[in-house]
C-alpha cells in the first residue's frame, strides 16, 4: 500500500511568509524560478525550510509497517540534488520523490498523474484547492488536507 506526501507545507513546514506566497497562483511560479539558483535553494534550506516532525514521525512509523512512501512536489526536477540532501540530513524514511519536470503541466494533473501510476491510497496535501480538485476524479486515491498539527484522523491512532 502507498501513502503519499506533498512536500512544502507538509514534510517541510514554510515559514509564515513564505506560506502566504506560495499558496498563490503567481507564488508558485516565483518558487519554480527561484529553485534554479543551486544556492538559492542551498540557503532557502538552510534558513527557511524546517522539517516537520509529526509528519516524519509518521512516515517513519508507516514506513517500518511496510507502507510505501512517496514525496510528490511541484518544484523542479533541477533541485533534486538539494532537496534530497535536506531529507536525508533530516532522516526522513521514503521510498520515492516525485519532482514536476515542467511548468507547462499544471500541478493537478502532476500529481493525478504521479498519485495514479504509484497506486497512491492515500495523499495528504495543504493546498485546500488541490485537495478538492484532485478528489473531484473517481480515483483509487483519497486526498485529505493537512495543516500542521492538525493531522487527520486516519493516521491518529497510528501515532499513540
Amino acid at each position: 500500500m502507498t501513502i503519499g506526501f506533498d512536500l512544502d507545507g507538509v514534510v517541510c513546514l514554510l515559514p509564515f511568509g513564505f506560506r502566504q506566497i506560495y499558496q498563490r497562483k503567481a507564488g508558485e511560479k516565483v518558487f519554480w524560478y527561484f529553485q534554479y539558483g543551486e544556492w538559492l535553494l542551498r540557503l532557502y534550506n538552510l534558513l527557511f525550510r524546517r522539517p516537520n516532525q509529526e509528519i516524519q514521525q509518521l512516515m517513519r512509523l508507516l514506513k517500518n509497517n511496510g507502507y510505501k512512501i512517496i514525496i510528490v512536489s511541484a518544484a523542479s526536477e533541477k533541485c533534486r540534488r538539494e532537496v534530497m540532501k535536506w531529507l536525508q540530513y533530516h532522516q526522513f524514511c521514503f521510498d520515492v520523490l516525485h519532482l514536476r519536470n515542467s511548468l507547462l503541466e499544471s500541478v493537478v494533473a502532476f500529481k493525478k498523474r504521479i498519485l495514479k501510476k504509484e497506486n497512491c491510497c492515500l495523499y495528504l496535501e495543504d493546498k485546500k484547492e488541490i485537495v478538492k480538485k484532485l478528489n473531484l476524479f473517481a480515483n483509487p486515491y483519497k486526498v485529505l488536507f493537512y495543516r500542521p498539527g492538525k493531522l487527520p484522523e486516519v493516521f491518529k491512532s497510528l501515532l499513540k
